[in-house]
């Protein structure tokens, strides 16, 4: 079963087999015509933008890397004398499980832009051109 023989079988059974099966230049007009509509309806398919409309997304959990350092070492002047103070690294930071949702109603609860209406209506999907199954 594909686009282009269920298209064939609609035809068939509008037409009647009969007025089809007896004449080879009624069957290929047929043909043909289930195989141009099918192309036709693939083309239109892949001309249109596919939006998203609702979407959750989320990563593992995920920390911060350690960061170098925050204060250079620095040598100070004065009482009761001079001394280094010595470089100060920054931690880690565990930040946890990140979930990003996208609503086209702008009802994404974890989302705090607009509830994700900016992601999905600047969001696409399409039907890629090289993916699509011939039948």
């Amino acid at each position: 079963m594909g686009l282009k023989s269920d298209i064939y079988d609609a035809l068939e059974k509008n037409i009647g087999k009969e007025h089809i099966k007896n004449s080879p230049e009624g069957k290929a007009k047929v043909d043909t015509l289930a195989d141009d509509l099918s192309i036709a309806i693939r083309d239109f398919i892949l001309a249109q933008t596919f939006r998203v409309d609702k979407l959750t997304a989320s990563t593992d959990a995920a920390s911060t890397l350690i960061g170098e350092t925050l204060i250079a070492p620095a040598h100070t002047v004065g009482p009761p004398s001079p001394h280094t103070i010595p470089p100060i690294k920054i931690p880690s930071i565990d930040v946890g499980l990140i979930t990003v949702e996208v609503d086209k109603d702008g009802q994404g609860k974890g989302n705090p832009v607009d509830g994700g209406l900016p992601q999905s209506n600047y969001s696409e999907v399409r039907l890629r051109k090289s993916e699509v199954k011939e039948m």
